[in-house]
């Protein structure tokens, strides 16, 4: 089973593409589909492209293309034909079709279920007019990169904000054994003596201590 993935963003890869940037949404669509069919060998084909203005700016699909030209039943799958069209410019986009359309019954689109050869004049038309309409997985993968790192970065903040507290309150409770007073200023100058910083590497006062202690009582 063929696939082709096209990279329109990041840097030229020179090697294997499993951890570029604008190829992790496409590989993943491609893992679910071969575990599916697990007796059937995965071959991904790529080509890296900023701008396309004809099948010869894809060398890599032409070839592929080309070499099963004659071959009934093996087709090229990709994630979205309108990938294709997105980084063509307008007046680019019907002769990069009329070129596809000679391998049409070759070049299948996951999305669309089908092949280019049976896209219906609306669908045809949407990849000439409104190529740029159409979901963008890789986009999706960007955005949810970054809110997963975000919210990576917020839990392990969370996570370093709750055991600072918690050492806290160990002081405070300490120093109610000794029969001290545990008022935030004491507590904020034995944190200190012992070499304890707030999260951001600062000494505490009794402001920060009140307001770590409160948040432990959130938790």
């Amino acid at each position: 089973m063929i696939f082709y993935v096209l990279l329109t963003y990041g840097n030229r890869p020179t090697g294997p593409i499993k951890s570029h940037p604008a190829a992790k949404a496409q590989l993943a669509l491609i893992d679910r589909i071969a575990s599916l069919n697990p007796r059937i060998k995965a071959e991904v084909v790529f080509d890296y492209a900023r701008s396309v203005e004809g099948l010869h700016s894809l060398p890599r699909l032409e070839k592929v293309l080309a070499s099963l030209n004659d071959v009934d039943g093996v087709k090229v799958r990709l994630d979205d034909l309108s990938r294709l069209f997105r980084i063509a410019k307008m007046g680019d986009r019907e002769r990069l079709l009329e070129e596809l359309q000679v391998f049409g019954s070759s070049l299948y689109s996951v999305k669309h279920k089908k092949t280019l050869s049976n896209f219906s004049t609306g669908e045809i038309h949407n990849l000439i007019l409104h190529a740029e309409k159409s979901n963008l997985p890789a986009q999706q993968e960007r955005a949810g990169d970054t809110a997963n790192a975000r919210a990576a970065s917020l839990n392990s903040r969370k996570g370093k904000s709750i055991a600072v507290a918690k050492q806290l309150q160990a002081v405070k409770n300490e120093l109610l054994r000794r029969e001290v007073s545990a008022v935030n200023q004491n507590v904020a100058d034995e944190a200190n003596a012992r070499g304890i910083r707030t999260t951001r590497g600062g000494k505490w006062t009794a402001q920060n201590v009140d307001r770590m202690l409160k948040s432990l009582e959130r938790v």
